[in-house]
């Protein structure tokens, strides 16, 4: 009897450990963990990210917070969080809203159709794409976190326009096209490291080239939008955007 008991224990405990929550886009699917938004604006029609967090128990209130585990090529001072109808105009790595008590829903409940996440930051024109990395976690009443989280990355990374391929020229970097089929070939006044990512920021090569003609293989990719970021020794020379027929 002990041993049953001991059992039914347990299988109490890893029920009671499974996340009781679902996220997702407001009148939208289901958000998986690890799923990345990319956002190529910052009007609140082309940039703010609506949600909804569902309890998905049908007898336990639960709490939930939002963690900011990350903040990539920004500070977090031009982003806005809104959840369980408290907003906050700047966010910091590290720390979970709301700060102080988290959101309690009901059995079924979900969060107000108002709560979103929306990036104002236009970044610096170099460092891209600007990443915020964040956690929806459950917690006891006593503030622990239990069960398992969704995290999501919300990007930015805005289409990067003929002004950029100006500031390359200006800087010694010559493109022939940033649209090709095989290659992307360019012209060089000083030596460069040039680093390759996709539209998710994945990086496909890194490659440092000499002054003079040079070109950059693409026959491997599928067709696609592509980042190329120039550098030199003294730091970021620009990024241009590079569509692979």
């Amino acid at each position: 009897m002990k041993k049953f008991l001991s059992i039914i224990a347990i299988l109490l405990a890893t029920l009671s450990s499974q996340a009781q929550f679902s996220v997702s886009k407001l009148n939208g699917p289901i958000i998986n963990d690890g799923d990345i938004f990319t956002f190529d604006g910052i009007s609140a029609a082309i940039a703010e990210f609506k949600f909804k967090v569902t309890n998905t128990s049908t007898t336990d209130d639960i709490n939930v917070k939002i963690k900011v585990e990350e903040i990539i090529n920004a500070n977090g001072s031009d982003f806005q969080l809104c959840f369980g109808d408290l907003c906050f105009f700047s966010i910091t790595a590290g720390n979970s809203y709301p700060p102080n008590f988290p959101l309690t829903l009901g059995p079924g409940e979900s969060n107000g159709n108002f709560d979103h996440f929306w990036n104002t930051n236009t970044g610096n024109g170099e460092n891209f794409p600007i990443d915020y990395r964040l956690k929806f976690y459950q917690l006891n009443d006593s503030g622990v976190e239990i069960g398992n989280s969704i995290s999501i990355t919300y990007r930015y990374q805005p289409n990067l326009s003929s002004s950029d391929f100006d500031t390359l020229k200006n800087k010694g970097i010559l493109l022939n096209s940033t649209i090709v089929s095989s290659s992307l070939s360019f012209n060089s006044t000083i030596d460069t490291n040039v680093i390759l990512s996709d539209i998710n920021g994945k990086i496909i090569s890194k490659n440092y080239f000499l002054t003079g003609e040079n070109t950059i293989d693409f026959s491997s990719l599928k067709s696609a939008v592509y980042f190329a970021k120039f550098e030199n020794k003294d730091g970021i020379i620009g990024t241009i955007k590079v569509l692979k027929k």
